[in-house]
C-alpha cells in the first residue's frame, strides 16, 4: 500500500525531529543490527530511515554503501504497510518486494523487519530489518528475539529524543544565564558610578552646608546617604557575586591558608577590634580565588551579624586522603535551624540588621555556596542562636 504525499510527509516530519539521518556511527544501535543477523542468521542487517528520495542506514551488516534510492528499498514497502512486523519468506512470491528484489539484482530472498514507530504520532519513521538473498523460514525464537531488538531500537530513538531536548533546553538556560550575567554586570557597573556621586554630593552639602540646613534638610541628606550606602553595598555584593560566577575555578594553586586568612581578617579588622583564632602553617591545594571568595564572605558575615563586644573567629583545616575540610566559625548571632535551607539561596535574608544597623543582601552566602559547588565541594552549617555559626567546607582533594 503506498502511502499518500500527505502522509508521507507527515511521516518524514516525524522522522526528522529524531535528527537521525546522517548522523555518526553509535556502538549502540551496530551492536543491535550485529545481533539481529546473529540471531535469525542472515548475511544482512540494517537499522533504516527512508526520506521522500533514499533510504539510509544508521547501521549496517552485510552491505558496502550507507545509502541506497528510495524506489530499491525493501525498508520503504514495510513503512508503507499497516503493519508493525513484516516478514516476506521469499521475496518472489509477493509482487511489490519480487519488483524491489529484481531492482537490486536479486533472483530469490527473504525479508523481515521490525517497524520502528514514533510515540507521539503513532506513525511509522524507520525499521530494524534483516535480509537473505535466499528464501528463509525464521523460528518463533528468532522472530521473538527480532521484535525485542526492535524495542531496543525504539528505546534508543526515544532516548536521543530526549536528549535532544535537554541539549536544547541547557543551551536556552545557558543562553539565558549569560544574558541575565550581562545584564547584571552592566547594570552594577552603571549604577555604581552615579551612585558613588551620589554620595559624595551627599556628603559634600552636609559638610558644606549643614549651617545653612534646617534639622529636618539635615534629616533628610542623612537619609539619602543611608539609602545610598545600602544599595551600594548591594551593587558590590552582585559584582562579587557575578565575577564568582564567571570564574572557571579550574586552578590548583599550593595555598598557604594561614597566611590568606590573617591577611583577609586583618582588611577587615582596621581598628584592631576583633580576633582570629588560627593554626600556624596550614596549606591546601585548590583555586586561590575560590578561596578567597569563601573566606572573605564567611568573615565579613561572622563580623556583620555579631552584636558582641569582642567579636571571635576562628578557622580549622583538617584532611585526609580524599578530602580537605575547612571550617569557619563566630561567635556571632547563629542562625535557626528552620533557616538552614534556605539562607544559601540568592536574595534570601533573614530580615535581621546587622552590628552596624544595615539589613543583609543575601548575595554573600550565595556566592559561597556558588563557590564551593564550583569547586566540587559541599557546605553544611552548625548554629545556636546567640552562641554563634560554624559553616564546614569538604572539597575533593
Amino acid at each position: 500500500m503506498v502511502l499518500s504525499a500527505i502522509n508521507d510527509s507527515k511521516r518524514i516530519e516525524a522522522m526528522l525531529k529524531y535528527d537521525i539521518l546522517d548522523s555518526v556511527s553509535e556502538q549502540e544501535y551496530d551492536d543491535i543490527v550485529f545481533l539481529a543477523s546473529q540471531i535469525c542468521e542472515t548475511p544482512i542487517s540494517t537499522i533504516t530511515f527512508v526520506d521522500d528520495k533514499k533510504q539510509w542506514f544508521k547501521s549496517k551488516v552485510g552491505l558496502p554503501h550507507q545509502e541506497s534510492p528510495r524506489p530499491t528499498s525493501f525498508c520503504s514497502l514495510a513503512i508503507e504497510s499497516e503493519d508493525t512486523f513484516v516478514n516476506i519468506p521469499n521475496l518472489f512470491e509477493h509482487k511489490e518486494f519480487k519488483e524491489v528484489a529484481v531492482l537490486n539484482g536479486l533472483t530469490s530472498g527473504f525479508y523481515a523487519s521490525v517497524i520502528l514507530i514514533d510515540p507521539q504520532t503513532n506513525i511509522p519513521i524507520g525499521t530494524l530489518c534483516v535480509i537473505d538473498v535466499l528464501p528463509k523460514v525464521l523460528s518463533e525464537n528468532q522472530i521473538l528475539g527480532l521484535k525485542k531488538l526492535g524495542r531496543q531500537v525504539s528505546n534508543l530513538l526515544q532516548l536521543r529524543l530526549k536528549n535532544k531536548v535537554l541539549e536544547q533546553d541547557n543551551t536556552a538556560l545557558h543562553f539565558q544565564n549569560n544574558e541575565l550575567e550581562q545584564f547584571a554586570s552592566i547594570v552594577s557597573h552603571d549604577i555604581k558610578s552615579p551612585l558613588n556621586n551620589i554620595i559624595s554630593l551627599t556628603g559634600l552639602l552636609e559638610e558644606e552646608y549643614a549651617n545653612e540646613l534646617t534639622p529636618t534638610g539635615i534629616q533628610y541628606l542623612n537619609y539619602i546617604s543611608e539609602s545610598s550606602y545600602s544599595l551600594k553595598r548591594f551593587v558590590d555584593a552582585m559584582l562579587e557575586y557575578h565575577k564568582s560566577n564567571n570564574h572557571e575555578f579550574i586552578k590548583k594553586d599550593f595555598i598557604n591558608i594561614s597566611a590568606l586568612a590573617t591577611t583577609i581578617f586583618n582588611s577587615l579588622n582596621y581598628k584592631n577590634e576583633y580576633e582570629l583564632t588560627i593554626q600556624d602553617d596550614l596549606y591546601m591545594i585548590s583555586d586561590s580565588f575560590a578561596i578567597e571568595q569563601i573566606l572573605v564572605n564567611l568573615f565579613s558575615n561572622g563580623i556583620k551579624y555579631n552584636k558582641n563586644e569582642k567579636v571571635k573567629l576562628h578557622l580549622h583545616l583538617t584532611e585526609n586522603e580524599f578530602n580537605y575540610v575547612l571550617s569557619v566559625g563566630d561567635n556571632g548571632m547563629g542562625i535557626s535551624e528552620k533557616d538552614y535551607s534556605t539562607i544559601f539561596s540568592f536574595f534570601k535574608t533573614l530580615n535581621i540588621k546587622d552590628r552596624y544597623d544595615n539589613y543583609g543582601t543575601g548575595i554573600g552566602l550565595a556566592t559561597v555556596k556558588n563557590t564551593v559547588d564550583k569547586l566540587g565541594g559541599t557546605i553544611t552549617v552548625e548554629s545556636e542562636i546567640d552562641k554563634g555559626t560554624v559553616f564546614k567546607i569538604i572539597l575533593n582533594k
